[in-house]
């Protein structure tokens, strides 16, 4: 791939499967794809399913040392343009983002791709600001703080680095439920802790301190580009509320959601059939 990016990627199931092949989109960005490997169950039925690194994350090309110019959503939608062309696939497949991923695969849905047959926004967001406001509304559910207490010392905190028992108390509600996590999780974990640039200039420091460049990010005005059919999918305790998601039902024509009980933002992983039941349901109906 151009600038120097080796992606690197994997694929499961029949790569001649006449099924529409799946991408896989990580959310972050640094850590990689291995957290969302139960979604490779979807190949099961032979179906073609692509996970791959994006820039800066996993076991693609890292750029630790690179400035905040370098970190760009079109970087990103080229680099995934560029591995759909790689594959083949650009006459047929559809894309899965979480969290994110969602936002790419939103992005690369406005550009109407000709190819592209369905998109899953999983736990994604349409408005950063709306994001922050409302994680801040569930972390306040939980542990009340002043606004000074929140900014002074919520956000500056980064989750790997003895982050506050408050801030635990938050992943462990709204992000990820499990008391254990399973070894896939724990390698995407490592790989973030051991490089989170993209995180920190794109995201910011955690979960609730949306920071960084994306701060201003909203696709709402430009969802009623999308033309392909969409299935929005959050978990019951998710960070990604409700509310969150609501302008994703609200200015796309042809979505529909699903909402999976007992998990938070990683439904995949806390409550796994219902969620790959919700996905299997919605690639099949496609044509």
């Amino acid at each position: 791939f151009s600038e120097n990016i080796l992606t690197s990627y994997r694929i499961y199931g029949d790569r001649k499967s006449l099924l529409t092949p799946l991408i896989i989109l990580h959310g972050g960005p640094s850590g990689g794809f291995d957290y969302l490997l139960n979604y490779r169950r979807l190949a099961d039925d032979g179906r073609m399913v692509i996970f791959y690194d994006q820039y800066g994350c996993g076991r693609s090309t890292h750029f630790p040392h690179a400035d905040a110019s370098f970190w760009t959503i079109a970087r990103y939608l080229s680099q995934l343009t560029q591995l759909i062309h790689h594959l083949g696939i650009g006459h047929g497949y559809s894309i899965l983002g979480h969290s994110w991923g969602g936002m790419l695969a939103a992005e690369h849905a406005c550009l109407q791709p000709a190819g592209l047959r369905g998109t899953i926004l999983a736990s994604s967001p349409a408005s950063i600001a709306l994001w922050q406001q409302e994680a801040i509304r569930l972390f306040n559910a939980l542990t009340p703080m002043s606004d000074d207490d929140i900014k002074n010392v919520i956000m500056p905190a980064v989750i790997y680095q003895n982050p506050p028992e408050q801030l635990v108390a938050y992943y462990a509600r709204h992000v990820y439920t499990l008391a254990e996590e399973a070894v896939h999780v724990q390698r995407s974990n490592a790989q973030f802790a051991a490089d989170p640039t993209g995180y920190h200039i794109l995201w910011g420091t955690n979960e609730l301190a949306a920071n960084g460049k994306l701060a201003d990010w909203d696709i709402t005005p430009h969802l009623c580009q999308i033309r392909c059919p969409v299935l929005v999918l959050r978990g019951e305790n998710d960070q990604a509320t409700e509310r969150v998601v609501s302008p994703l039902l609200s200015h796309i024509s042809d979505c529909r959601a699903v909402t999976i009980p007992g998990s938070s933002h990683n439904p995949h992983e806390e409550n796994i059939a219902p969620c790959l039941a919700a996905v299997s349901a919605f690639l099949r109906d496609l044509a």
